[in-house]
């Protein structure tokens, strides 16, 4: 169905990602932060805003709603995640984990994701723009933003194997 299709402009269709693809993306999106536009990853879904930070309301045709389901993690995080870890840009190959030469647990992980300057801007930002009818508190959004890091932790990093493994 084409969008806007017999005036319809309400309706935007949700294209449903599986939540691995969305995690990877989250991570490592061309070194810019990843927004998923109108895609649906039903964890992550309670974070789905309706509108974005600077966007350009001439875009906007009538009522119609689109959803954006965005990374916490900014060309910056990633850099700096990288910077911590003792991995190069030019050694990272986009379809398997990346192994950390020095290791970062998962806390210092969320820590340093959720202590980025702009980690509390997103976070009122989707609490004050949610798109999903149930909305969440302050909490409840920290709370599954912080899921969804571990989660690209886990899929997206892991541990130099031992000397002997390799």
């Amino acid at each position: 169905m084409i969008v806007g299709f017999n005036g319809d402009w309400e309706y935007c269709d949700q294209i449903i990602v599986e939540k691995e693809a969305f995690l990877k993306k989250a991570f490592r999106w061309n070194r810019v932060r990843y927004i998923g536009k109108n895609i649906s990853c039903p964890e992550y879904d309670n974070l789905r805003v309706d509108a974005l930070p600077m966007q350009n309301a001439s875009k906007w045709f009538g009522k119609r709603k689109e959803r954006y389901l965005i990374s916490p993690i900014s060309n910056a995080v990633y850099l700096e995640i990288l910077k911590e870890a003792d991995i190069q840009q030019d050694e990272l190959k986009e379809t398997e984990k990346i192994i950390m030469k020095r290791f970062i647990s998962q806390d210092r992980f969320v820590e340093i994701v959720t202590g980025a300057e702009e980690y509390n801007f997103l976070i009122s930002w989707v609490r004050e723009h949610q798109a999903e009818s149930e909305k969440l508190d302050m909490d409840e959004i920290r709370n599954l933003y912080q899921i969804m890091v571990r989660d690209i932790y886990d899929l997206n990093l892991q541990e130099k194997p031992m000397e002997s493994e390799a």
